[in-house]
């Protein structure tokens, strides 16, 4: 479970669904018995990155977890999940850093069982570099982030291109101003945004040796039908989630397999 001040103080409940995912107390709840299960959290290293007000770490050390961090940008965000971590779990081993992504890892090196970054891929422009930073930091990785909506906005789309979009296509699409995010409960911010499509985020993350899940995805597509998936003419975003796992063999680059094996390499005439 997790302990209610956390769930009452989540602005995000009162989102646009045409801007983002709209979190309600069910969702978050529901998010963490799913992704991050006690007989999977218990007695391991979590990192959350975005952490919000802390309602993460509240669950993993609620089930077990021996550590968390957090790390979330803004000062004011950090600040109430540090007084609601102190006030719930004052023995337990946790920390919230208040810092961006490219800063936290740039500084901090630390090596996790699990990483978590639900709805924030969309915050970062170079999502090859992003990736990169997760797989190098733990051996399972959780992926909750937005669907790509511009190329599929147009009703005249058929079904079966839209599944493609949806789980074979691998592109990004950056956006100026177009993805509104609510930043508190009274405002928005418009923003400089991109998005990855399931399977581009895939394939950066099968270069760096990890196999792609959907079950969960396919669970919440299920649970929460009007928020997970690929909607045609829709105008609100879509959400997918992955789980990645280390796997022994890591997927080449093209220019890896050129420099580990010459023989692959045509000389033009």
């Amino acid at each position: 479970m997790i302990h209610p001040d956390f769930l009452d103080i989540d602005f995000r409940k009162q989102r646009n669904p045409k801007q983002s995912l709209v979190s309600t107390d069910d969702l978050t709840i529901h998010k963490h018995e799913v992704l991050l299960p006690r007989e999977l959290i218990q007695g391991k290293n979590i990192l959350d990155l975005g952490c919000f007000h802390g309602a993460t770490g509240d669950w993993c050390l609620q089930n077990g977890a021996a550590n968390y961090t957090g790390v979330e940008i803004s000062q004011e965000f950090s600040d109430i999940a540090c007084g609601l971590m102190t006030k719930h779990h004052p023995d337990s081993s946790w920390r919230i850093l208040t810092s961006g992504f490219d800063q936290f890892f740039d500084a901090d090196k630390s090596k996790f069982d699990i990483v978590f970054a639900w709805g924030v891929l969309h915050h970062t422009l170079d999502h090859v570099w992003f990736l990169n930073e997760l797989a190098h930091r733990a051996d399972h990785v959780i992926i909750g982030a937005r669907t790509p909506r511009v190329m599929w906005r147009d009703t005249s789309v058929d079904q079966d291109f839209l599944k493609k979009l949806e789980y074979d296509i691998a592109y990004t699409e950056y956006h100026n101003g177009e993805m509104s995010l609510m930043y508190r409960p009274d405002f928005a911010v418009k923003c400089v945004s991109a998005n990855s499509s399931l399977a581009a985020v895939k394939m950066i993350m099968a270069t760096n040796g990890f196999e792609a899940d959907l079950d969960a995805y396919e669970h919440f597509k299920q649970y929460q039908p009007t928020s997970f998936g690929t909607f045609a003419g829709w105008d609100q975003p879509g959400f997918y989630v992955i789980n990645f796992h280390k796997t022994p063999n890591k997927k080449l680059s093209t220019y890896e397999k050129m420099h580990y094996n010459p023989d692959l390499i045509v000389k033009f005439q």
